[in-house]
């Protein structure tokens, strides 16, 4: 590949490693990206003002163009977006938390059907998201995910873990209870009817068994 020597560095480089020119025959500039960079991070430093008055007007000019570029880059990138934050949020939580309270509190209404919305799109995220809720109210370890229900329903064959039953409605069960010790991991959840959960309550796989055989449903 050839080699150009940056008019402002001195510095020979890749004919890639130039910013690109349509005026000149070659299709790059003299300057390496490097140079073009750090001139343009001097020239906003020094012109803040006139920068950030350029950059709303070309905004306001270009908002549509904008919004629709950036939706589509996070669908294209939405797990890398995602990761980020969980890195950044590991890291430092708190800055964060008060973003987040802010948003919410600037506009209350429209967060809320936000989340009804969700709720309703995502009924098992939800049903996660609260049982990893009462988890760290307990101080339990472990979280479980959509994918280890939908796991439970098909290993499940679609039955209640307890009685058997069909399973036309189901609740995510803890093994053993929260509030017995047990953790909020997919190895302690197990997917019931209705029925048997809410009887079960805080109740030890060994506690209900064995109301299950005076109450004669097995």
């Amino acid at each position: 590949m050839e080699n150009r020597v940056c008019s402002k560095c001195g510095e020979a480089k890749p004919l890639n490693q130039f910013e690109k020119d349509n005026r000149v025959p070659s299709g790059r500039g003299t300057r390496c990206r490097v140079c073009v960079r750090e001139y343009a991070r001097q020239w906003r430093n020094t012109n803040r003002d006139a920068y950030n008055a350029y950059f709303k007007s070309y905004y306001q000019q270009h908002k549509d163009e904008h919004a629709e570029d950036t939706s589509r880059w996070y669908r294209a990138n939405k797990s890398k977006v995602r990761a980020a934050g969980r890195r950044r949020y590991a890291v430092n939580p708190d800055p964060l938390k008060e973003k987040r309270q802010r948003q919410y509190w600037a506009k209350p209404d429209r967060e809320r059907a936000n989340a009804r919305r969700w709720r309703k799109a995502n009924p098992i995220a939800h049903r996660a998201h609260e049982a990893h809720r009462r988890a760290l109210k307990l101080h339990s370890n472990g979280k479980y995910t959509p994918a280890d229900v939908q796991r439970l329903l098909e290993t499940q064959a679609g039955l209640c873990h307890w009685c058997q039953s069909l399973l036309d409605v189901y609740h995510v069960d803890h093994v053993v209870p929260l509030s017995r010790g047990g953790s909020n991991s997919a190895e302690n959840i197990a997917l019931a009817c209705p029925s048997c959960n809410l009887r079960k309550k805080d109740k030890t796989p060994e506690e209900w068994q064995a109301l299950l055989i005076r109450l004669k449903i097995r």
